[in-house]
Order: structure tokens, then sequence, then C-alpha cells
């Protein structure tokens, strides 16, 4: 039983060890049936989804799932396992599309919180203020003008010593929702 990936995307393997020990196990014919409540979330690409159908094809691996039983190392298998394969990527196109929305949603109504850059603030009334901090406003002050002298980021880095000056935000704050 391999639950590894338990609360992961299935939108990249880069992070799944279970995907990938899964994989690797197919591949060493020491699995001939794999069990998933769903196959569609197993993988929700075709760059990963269709290696393990090879691998399983191959090696005579069987994938069920609440749908079906299906073997991949036939034609009526693979499509059906190719189609849900399919399905899972369009979904996971959809689900993207959808939170795009919302945030677009919620920016146009006023209602998106963002985190302001350093030496940015919001005043309790939620409009967009320098950061009364003395310090910090000093220094962003300085960085601005050896841009304007150097005119290079990359200059302007390479300008600060390690410890001569602080630019890690100063606490996290916590975004405010600004209603309208």
């Amino acid at each position: 039983m391999i639950d590894t990936d338990l609360g992961l995307s299935g939108a990249s393997t880069a992070h799944r060890n279970g995907f990938k020990e899964l994989v690797g196990r197919v591949g060493l014919s020491e699995v001939g049936l794999i069990l998933s409540i769903d196959v569609t979330r197993l993988a929700r690409n075709c760059t990963d989804w269709y290696p393990l159908l090879d691998i399983c094809g191959l090696r005579g691996c069987l994938i069920a799932d609440r749908d079906g039983v299906y073997d991949p190392g036939t034609p009526n298998g693979r499509l059906l396992l190719g189609l849900k394969g399919s399905i899972s990527e369009l979904e996971l196109h959809t689900i993207r599309s959808r939170l795009t929305a919302g945030l677009l949603a919620k920016a146009e109504r006023g209602e998106l919180a963002v985190m302001l850059p350093i030496g940015l603030m919001r005043d309790p009334s939620g409009v967009v203020v320098k950061d009364p901090d003395m310090a910090v406003q000093g220094r962003l002050g300085l960085v601005f003008q050896l841009f304007l002298q150097l005119r290079s980021v990359a200059k302007v880095m390479r300008a600060f010593q390690p410890g001569q000056a602080n630019f890690a935000r100063p606490c996290a704050r916590k975004p405010k929702v600004i209603r309208r």
C-alpha cells in the first residue's frame, strides 16, 4: 500500500515520492494490480500518466478503480485509461481557470487581499501609504538613490555588503481584505 502522496496535487510528480515508488515497483514486476478510488487522481498530466500505462501494459499490471478493472496492455483498456487521463488533465486546467476567475472577480470588487511590498502598508481605512517607520523609508530611499546612480539592479545588489543593510520584511503582516 502506498499512501504517501495524500493531500498532494497530481499536477506533477516533482514531490510525489509515492507515485515514483509505484512506477518503480510496477517496472520491477512487484505490482500486479493498482487499486485506486479514482485513477484520474494518480496523475493529472499525460506526461506522467502515459509512461505509467506503458509500464503497466508491458509488465501485465492491471489498473482498477470504482468504475472497473482496466488492462493497459489491451487496446480497449488503453483507450479508456487514456481518456480518463486526458479528462483528468482537462479537469486540472478547468480548476486553475476557475481559481483565476475567482481572483479576478475579487480584484474587480476590490476585495482581493495581497501582500504589499516592503515600505508600503495600509492605514486603518485601507488606503495604501508609505510605512511610517523612518528606518524602513531610509533603507528604501538608499536603494532608489543607488539605482539612480548605478543604473543597474545587479550593481545595486553588489553595492551592499552582507550585513550592511537589512531589507527583510520587518514582520509577517497578514494581508488585510478591503471591502468597498
